[in-house]
């Protein structure tokens, strides 16, 4: 029991002083040295290679907003020599420093003024780099201490070159903000391409500081002047055009060259205006707003142009068939005309779609606009689907209509009650030209779904048929000779066809004569069915004095009348010809 008694001591005096230790270890922590950070506050180097030629210690800058400050002060008034103390040479050797130091401050503080808005609220002004959080609370870097600040970024070709400042301790110098190594070995690149243009250095000296100070008089006064300029140049394109015109004795080259004319003086204008600010000049400042919108505009007057393009080589093509189409020969010629037709449309409607993508895209509407896509695809995919049904239905129509071609340019049709001739096929519609001049415009999904009459399909030759109703007495064999003598008189008749007369109905008190008559294409034919019905009825009309004519018989019955008297009813008149 003893044992037992001893060892139950032990163990509670063992938990007690694990117990104990375990409470005493997070105020041992507490009160004891504090720990060493996970990084330095700064870079170490062996050298602050600055760019201070002159000096033989370099300038200390306690804060980042003070090595910024330090640079565009001196900058701005052009001594460049001491603005180059807040830059990091260490990745330019050290026999170079000295005569690049001012070139590439001059160069950096041009760009930065060009092309960088700086905002010094984001620039602490602490040794550490710490953002106060009184100033802003709701910044995650506030608190935080820091080495490296980013002030924005200059794009180049491919990526972008951040700009920093960075804290640096040389040797026993105490730490100093300065801007990056691959900042400063980024300027040159930079200048490269952000730089002032090749015809700066011609300009006035005035106007030239003007536009590196970002004035904004001299910056609009310029933009007005190379406007003016870009647009005489427009004119003068369009003059010359005009005076090629009056040389040119091909009525296709003239056309071509007449509407190109247009489009290519306002190509030659924007390209010109957007050559002279943002190359040969490279203005920038609030002008670079206007560069997307030349841009798009260039774009807009290419995609005019390609139109135009498009519309008079389709026109050319097709200048060789059209004299063909109304020919009984011409199907061949109506196919390719149709085909022609609906390719132009087809390509005008890509050629606008993609010239609006990109024009949309120099404008940068669809960044503007992408997450709030993004975040209504679903909805946005439904109404464009509903909404582009209808286009879409139509545009795969015509391309139905262009392969297996069930109607063509030049055919004659007849359609829910309209003959005419098919006049235009687009890529959503088809136009009918009916014989009385009107238009019939018919959306093409609705017109390929329904059935209609195609009367020169394969052949343009034509038969029409002519119905006269006659009595009973009626000599058909008179009727059948004279109506061969009729067609064979006839000029528009294409001897193709021997001329038919059959019996081939008979009704209530009439007969139906069918006269069959053709001719080379459906115009001449009606002309011809128009001619002889009125030939045949005056035959029928005269033939005997018009006993043949459509009558009605009565059946006399005498009957004895209240006197004695027999009563006759009076007889109704013949009726008229009927002619169909």
């Amino acid at each position: 029991m003893r044992s037992r008694d001893l060892m139950k001591i032990v163990t509670f005096v063992v938990i007690l002083a694990c117990a104990t230790a375990a409470l005493a270890a997070p105020s041992a922590r507490k009160n004891g040295p504090p720990e060493a950070p996970s990084q330095e506050l700064y870079f170490i180097v062996d050298d602050l290679q600055q760019g201070t030629p002159d000096r033989d210690e370099p300038v200390i800058f306690q804060t980042p907003r003070a090595a910024v400050e330090h640079f565009l002060a001196n900058s701005r008034e052009g001594d460049f020599k001491h603005a180059a103390e807040s830059l990091n040479l260490s990745l330019i050797p050290r026999e170079e420093r000295g005569p690049f130091a001012s070139s590439l401050a001059e160069k950096f503080y041009y760009v930065m003024v060009q092309r960088l808005r700086i905002n010094f609220h984001d620039i602490p002004d602490n040794p550490d780099g710490e953002i106060d959080s009184a100033d802003d609370p709701s910044n995650p870097l506030a608190g935080k201490p820091r080495r490296s600040i980013k002030i924005g970024s200059i794009g180049l070709n491919l990526w972008d070159v951040e700009i920093r400042v960075e804290r640096f301790k040389g040797g026993d110098r105490p730490p100093t903000w300065l801007f990056s190594p691959r900042t400063v070995e980024s300027i040159d690149r930079m200048y490269k391409i952000h730089g002032p243009g090749p015809f700066m250095k011609y300009l006035p000296s005035a106007m030239r500081v003007g536009l590196m100070n970002n004035s904004p008089s001299w910056h609009w006064g310029t933009v007005i002047t190379a406007a003016t300029l870009a647009a005489m140049c427009g004119w003068l394109i369009q003059r010359f055009t005009v005076e090629i015109l009056k040389r040119i004795k091909s009525a296709h080259v003239a056309a071509l060259i007449e509407a190109a004319s247009g489009p290519l003086a306002l190509i030659a204008a924007a390209a010109l205006l957007h050559l002279a600010l943002f190359s040969l000049l490279s203005v920038s400042g609030p002008i670079v707003s206007i560069q997307p919108i030349l841009e798009a505009l260039i774009v807009i007057a290419t995609t005019w142009f390609g139109l135009r393009a498009i519309r008079e080589f389709s026109n050319l093509a097709s200048f060789a068939y059209l004299e063909k189409i109304s020919s009984e020969e011409g199907g061949n010629a109506r196919s390719r005309l149709t085909r022609l037709s609906v390719v132009r449309q087809i390509l005008s409607f890509v050629a606008l779609a993609l010239g609006l993508g990109f024009a949309l895209r120099q404008l940068n509407v669809f960044e503007t606009f992408s997450l709030s896509l993004l975040a209504s695809a679903g909805v946005a995919s439904v109404i464009l689907g509903i909404a582009a049904q209808s286009v879409l239905g139509n545009i795969m129509a015509g391309i139905q209509i262009a392969l297996s071609q069930p109607a063509c340019i030049g055919d004659s049709i007849c359609f829910e009650g309209h003959w005419g001739t098919v006049e235009e096929i687009t890529h959503t519609y088809i136009t009918i030209r009916t014989w009385d001049a009107r238009r019939v415009v018919i959306p093409l999904s609705y017109f390929i779904a329904h059935p209609f009459e195609n009367w020169s399909m394969k052949s343009a030759q034509t038969i029409q048929p002519i119905y006269l109703y006659v009595d009973y007495k009626t000599d058909v064999d008179a009727v059948r000779t004279k109506f061969k003598e009729l067609v064979k008189a006839c000029e528009d008749w294409d001897d193709q066809m021997e001329p038919v007369v059959e019996v081939t109905d008979l009704k209530n008190g009439t007969m139906e004569l069918r006269a069959l008559c053709g001719a080379k294409d459906p115009p001449r034919a009606w002309r011809v069915h128009c001619r002889l019905r009125e030939e045949l009825v005056a035959f029928v009309r005269e033939l005997q004095g018009g006993r043949f004519l459509p009558r009605q018989r009565l059946a006399l019955v005498q009957e004895q009348g209240r006197q004695g008297q027999p009563h006759v009813p009076q007889a109704k008149e013949p009726d008229t010809v009927k002619v169909q």
